[in-house]
């Protein structure tokens, strides 16, 4: 398959913005924290589990919450 100078362009930005979108998906909890996920304004789901995590780019938001106990 040969592309030419506008196609190979076109392929370039596609996968770039993939993997722009893939690693804008995946988001890490700690284990002091605990994560609100905020899907167009809604809450959707709380974590507490640590460890690596999913999410829709662009639709889901996350908010980290510090579990620790502060003085």
């Amino acid at each position: 398959m040969k592309f030419g100078t506008p196609g190979g362009l076109v392929v370039a930005v596609l996968a770039i913005g993939g993997l722009v979108a893939t690693f804008a998906s995946f988001f890490t909890i700690q284990q002091t924290q605990q994560a609100l996920v905020i899907r167009l304004g809604r809450p959707v789901d709380v974590i507490t589990a640590a460890g690596l995590h999913f999410k829709i780019p662009l639709i889901d938001s996350v908010v980290k919450i510090d579990n620790r106990i502060l003085d």
